[in-house]
């Protein structure tokens, strides 16, 4: 089956999964679409989210243990419950305990929710999507940013980009956010629970 989305491989195309999508929190509510993000005057490491994209990710900030009301070790009827939403499959199923991916229909743009042994597991933030952690980094922000928002955050070296890092922040024992770098900015990250956090290449 073709890829979700490029930016949830490592680097490029290396997952399988099997798309399921989510209805949106309340379409009323969430605009569809983001614009491009804008930067202030000064530069202070983090791109300021558009006007439009802001009031479709404000609910959605990430954590080591979820993405807005969706939290990790939900089963998918109880982050459809969460969500106020209704489930749609796109595709066949992945196999009972099997490893596949849900995304928010109406919802952030490049937000999607990886889900193992039929609960969510982990959360994954990619393709310039505006969505960011709680504590403000997200995509664009520089490595500067990150340390200084995630005092003690691992760096390590990409396993698939030259001169790129992995910035890790160890929430805890069992649950991480990570950042993907080019070296200079993040260019996606995700978060959730040990294994599957660490996993560099998704469901593959």
């Amino acid at each position: 089956m073709p890829p979700v989305s490029p930016r949830l491989h490592r680097p490029a195309s290396r997952l399988r999964r099997t798309l399921v999508t989510i209805a949106g929190l309340s379409v009323a509510a969430l605009p569809l679409g983001c614009t491009g993000s804008t930067r202030t005057g000064t530069d202070t490491g983090t791109p300021s989210p558009s006007p439009s994209a802001t009031s479709v990710t404000e609910g959605w900030k990430v954590s080591p243990d979820g993405a807005g009301p969706v939290k990790v070790g939900m089963t998918l009827d109880e982050a459809a419950k969460a969500a106020h939403s209704a489930i749609h499959q796109e595709g066949p199923p992945a196999e009972p305990g099997g490893c596949t991916y849900v995304s928010i229909v109406g919802g952030p743009e490049g937000l999607a929710f990886m889900v193992t042994a039929d609960r969510i597991a982990r959360v994954d933030v990619h393709n310039g999507s505006e969505v960011r952690t709680v504590e403000g980094a997200g995509i664009g922000s520089t490595e500067a940013a990150v340390k200084s928002l995630y005092p003690g955050v691992r760096v390590e070296p990409a396993k698939y980009v030259e001169g790129g890092h992995d910035l890790i922040h160890d929430a805890s024992a069992t649950t991480k956010i990570v950042f993907e770098t080019d070296g200079t900015r993040v260019t996606a990250f995700h978060s959730g629970k040990e294994p599957e956090v660490s996993y560099v290449e998704g469901c593959s």
